[in-house]
C-alpha cells in the first residue's frame, strides 16, 4: 500500500520533540496501511510508532486515542498512546498524528490452531471491557453503507451480487442482538505474535459497538481461511478460545456462519469501492474477488460441515 505522508529524519525529530521519548536514533517507514502513514522510531528510551492519519479528521483520531487509553486502563494487550504534555493527538501540517509504543513481534498469515485460540481469548477479554463514550454503533463498511456504490457500476456483476447478499443478510440477522466493544477488523495483520504467543491486537480504527458474533466472524474471515476455503478446525479453535473466557449466547453461536459471510461481503464491498473508485489501483481492481469467493463458500456450507471442526480441537480448549 502507498505511504501518503513522507517524513525525513529531521522532520520526525521535530514532530517528536514535545514527547518524552528521548533522542531519535533510528527512523524507518512501516509498510502497509490503506489510509495511514506509519513510522517506526527508535530512541535511547525505547521503540515507538508515529502514525499520520491521511484520511481521518482530528475528531476521529481523538476518538481512536480515547479507545487506546481505555484499553490501557484495563491492561489490554495493545499499543500504549504517548501524550505530548496534555495533548494525546498532535498535528503534522493539517493531518492529525498520534505516537504509540511499538509492539515487538511479527504477524502470521497462516496462524496455527493455538494462535487462533489465543486470538479468540483476547477478543473475549475485549468484549468484557466497558467501551469509551462515542463509539459508533455501525461497522464502518457494514450493511448500512452498501448503497454507496457509484452509478457507474450499474450492470456490474458485483453490484448484483452485493444486492442479493444484502437481502439475504437482512433476512437472517436480527436487529436486537446485544452489542459489545468490538475491534471490527481482527485480520491476521492486526495480530502481533512474539515467540509464538499473542503480544498485541493493533489498529482499532474500525472499533464499534457491534454484536460479538460479527467481531468473531470478521476474525475468522481474517485468520481461518486458506484461499477461499474455511479451515473449520481453526475456526473451532478460535471459538473455543473465546468461550473458555466468555460464553457466546446460543442465538449468536447459531449465527456465526452468517456473520462470517457478512464479514466477507462487507470486506468485498470495501475493497471494490476502495480500489475501483475511491483510490483506483490497477493491480487491485479485482482484489474483492477473494472475499466474494469466501462469502459464497461459507454460504454453501452445511451446518454439519461448519461444525465438523469442533471435533478434535482439544488443544484449543486447553488454551
Amino acid at each position: 500500500m502507498a505511504t501518503y505522508t513522507t517524513l525525513d529524519f529531521e522532520t520526525a525529530r521535530e514532530l517528536l520533540r514535545p514527547y518524552p521519548l528521548g533522542e531519535v536514533c533510528v527512523f524507518e517507514v512501516i509498510e502497509g496501511g490503506a489510509e495511514n502513514s506509519s513510522f517506526r522510531i527508535q530512541t535511547d528510551l525505547g521503540d515507538w510508532c508515529l502514525t499520520v492519519y491521511n484520511k481521518k479528521s482530528f475528531a476521529q483520531v481523538s476518538l481512536l486515542a480515547k479507545i487506546y487509553e481505555r484499553l490501557q486502563e484495563e491492561g489490554f494487550p495493545t499499543p500504549e498512546v504517548i501524550r505530548a504534555g496534555e495533548a494525546v493527538v498532535t498535528r503534522f501540517g493539517d493531518r492529525p498524528l498520534i505516537v504509540k509504543t511499538y509492539i515487538q513481534g511479527e504477524v502470521s498469515s497462516h496462524m496455527s490452531e493455538e494462535m487462533c485460540a489465543e486470538l479468540g481469548h483476547v477478543l473475549a477479554v475485549l468484549h468484557e471491557i466497558g467501551p469509551p463514550n462515542g463509539l459508533p454503533v455501525q461497522h464502518a463498511y457494514g450493511a448500512a453503507s452498501f448503497f454507496a456504490i457509484t452509478e457507474a457500476t450499474i450492470g456490474d456483476p458485483f453490484r448484483e451480487w452485493l444486492s442479493e447478499k444484502a437481502r439475504f443478510l437482512a433476512s437472517r440477522i436480527p436487529d436486537d442482538l446485544p452489542r459489545v466493544f468490538a475491534h471490527g477488523d481482527a485480520f491476521y495483520d492486526n495480530v502481533i505474535f512474539h515467540q509464538g504467543h499473542l503480544a498485541g491486537l493493533i489498529d482499532f480504527e474500525e472499533a464499534a459497538l457491534l454484536p460479538a458474533s460479527f467481531d468473531l466472524g470478521m476474525a475468522v474471515l481474517g485468520t481461518c481461511f486458506t484461499g477461499e476455503r474455511l479451515e473449520v478446525r481453526k475456526c473451532a479453535a478460535l471459538l473455543a478460545g473465546y468461550q473458555a473466557r466468555r460464553s457466546l449466547g446460543h442465538a449468536e453461536r447459531e449465527l456465526l456462519p452468517v456473520m462470517i459471510e457478512y464479514a466477507a461481503v462487507a470486506t468485498a464491498f470495501w475493497r471494490f469501492r476502495q480500489y475501483r473508485y475511491m483510490q483506483p489501483e490497477p493491480d487491485l481492481q479485482d482484489h474483492h474477488a477473494e472475499m466474494v469467493a469466501r462469502a459464497d463458500f461459507v454460504h454453501a456450507m452445511s451446518a454439519a460441515e461448519f461444525l465438523g471442526g469442533e471435533h478434535g480441537s482439544e488443544k484449543a480448549k486447553d488454551a
